[in-house]
């Protein structure tokens, strides 16, 4: 078995970035056997999820093999052959990739819900456009520029009415910049549809920090510059419907409204 030395080192490596060694399950078992003398198997779980664990076994005092969950980049880690302080050295890790895990764990699950909702507007418009590869003629670019420019324009000037904080105004501005100028930039390297699905997209990405910051008429740029047959097929109001489903209901506006 492993001696009471070493599990006092276990144990307080285990008191690292706020976490307690009683935070943790630990199971220790010899596993020695006729052809393999000295060994054991030593288990850390973290109590309150269980998924997450070292599992080691010890061979004539070597760490033959460590498992670890969550690893770094996989989902598990794997070491082989290291001595007692690395597995030490190793423990003070794993906390604090646990430590991460859970200070990034709202904001990734944020991240993939947001790629959800981009994902069900793109299939909605792929369902309705199909194979649309029209692209800009000239006189289209040169007009959807101008509007796009216009959009800055009022955009910038509600974000002037909403934002009385200098330094965050002047950030939201300039990643409003950035937006309308990759969009600009876009019109005619993409097609119709593509262009449509990156504005839409950027409408959404607006409204999550500013609930109701896109007027309903600007929902509808890019609706006039499809063929007509196709304005026919989608209506305004199928514009409405895909993109206010991305957008904040009221129930979230108002859970802003008290997180604030």
């Amino acid at each position: 078995m492993l001696s009471e030395l070493f599990m006092g080192r276990v144990y307080k490596a285990l008191n690292h970035k706020g976490y307690r060694s009683e935070d943790f399950s630990i199971i220790h078992y010899d596993a020695s056997s006729k052809d393999v003398k000295q060994s054991v198997v030593l288990t850390i779980k973290y109590r309150y999820k269980e998924e997450f664990f070292i599992s080691s076994r010890v061979l004539n005092s070597t760490f033959e093999y460590i498992k670890i969950s969550p690893g770094r980049i996989m989902q598990f880690d794997v070491k082989s052959q290291v001595g007692a302080q690395e597995f030490l050295n190793t423990i003070s890790d794993w906390i604090e990739t646990l430590d991460n895990y859970f200070s990034n764990d709202p904001i990734s699950r944020n991240l993939l819900k947001t790629q959800e909702k981009i994902d069900q507007l793109e299939r909605r418009l792929n369902e309705t456009l199909g194979d649309l590869e029209d692209e800009f003629r000239d006189d289209e670019i040169h007009l959807l520029k101008e509007q796009l420019n216009n959009i800055e324009k009022e955009l910038t000037e509600k974000l002037n009415q909403q934002i009385q904080d200098q330094e965050v105004l002047q950030t939201k501005v300039e990643e409003l910049h950035r937006d309308l100028q990759i969009l600009r930039n876009q019109v005619g390297p993409l097609n119709k549809k593509n262009w449509l699905l990156s504005y839409y997209t950027k409408a959404y990405l607006w409204n999550q920090d500013n609930p109701s910051f896109l007027p309903k008429s600007l929902l509808h740029i890019g609706h006039k510059f499809l063929p007509e047959n196709i304005q026919n097929t989608i209506s305004t109001e199928f514009i409405d419907s895909a993109v206010d489903s991305l957008l904040p209901q009221p129930d979230e506006e108002k859970s802003k409204t008290k997180q604030k």
